[in-house]
C-alpha cells in the first residue's frame, strides 16, 4: 500500500512539474515571442555593455552579456535591457562572450520590436524560436509519465 501511494505521490509531481515547464519555460515565451512579431520597431542604441556570471551545475560557470539600450518613441526616452525573449544567451567561457559584446559594442545602432503597450519590453528576436521548443517537449513528456504512472496505479487498484 506504501508502494502505491509512492508512485501515485511521484505520478502527481511528475505531472504538476510538467505543466509548469510546458507552459512557464515553454508556450509562455513561446507566445510572447511569436506575438512580438506585430510590434512596432524603432532604432535603439548601446549604451552600456557588462558582464554577469552565474553558477552553472556543477563547475560549469554561466557568463552573459549585459546590454543596456535606449531609445525614442514619439517625445519619450526608454532605456531598457536589451532582450531575447528566447532566453539570455549564455557562454561558458569568457571569449565567447567577449566575441558576443565585440559584435555590440556601446555606441552601435540596432533594431528592436517593443511592446505598446509597455515600451521597456522590448526584443531582438521575433517569431518561432528552437531553443523554444525544449522546454515543450521536456514538460509534455513528465506530463505523460505523470498520467502514465498514475494510470498504472489506479489499474493496479482495480485488480
Amino acid at each position: 500500500m506504501e508502494i502505491k501511494r509512492n508512485y501515485w505521490l511521484f505520478g502527481i509531481i511528475l505531472l504538476i512539474v510538467g505543466i509548469y515547464v510546458f507552459y512557464f519555460f515553454g508556450l509562455a515565451p513561446l507566445l510572447k515571442n511569436y506575438s512580438a512579431i506585430n510590434w512596432p520597431t524603432t532604432d535603439a542604441k548601446i549604451v552600456s555593455v557588462n558582464i554577469s556570471s552565474r553558477q552553472g551545475s556543477g563547475t560549469y560557470i554561466c557568463y552573459s552579456p549585459n546590454i543596456q539600450i535606449e531609445y525614442n518613441i514619439g517625445e519619450l526616452n526608454y532605456k531598457s535591457r536589451y532582450n531575447q525573449y528566447f532566453g539570455e544567451p549564455c557562454y561558458n567561457n569568457l571569449y565567447e562572450v567577449n566575441q558576443f559584446i565585440e559584435k555590440n559594442p556601446v555606441g552601435k545602432i540596432v533594431n528592436v520590436h517593443y511592446n505598446p503597450k509597455n515600451p521597456y519590453e522590448n526584443t531582438t528576436e521575433t517569431g518561432l524560436h528552437k531553443l523554444l521548443f525544449f522546454p515543450l517537449l521536456f514538460g509534455l513528456i513528465l506530463f505523460i509519465f505523470g498520467v502514465y504512472i498514475m494510470y498504472r496505479v489506479i489499474l493496479n487498484k482495480r485488480k
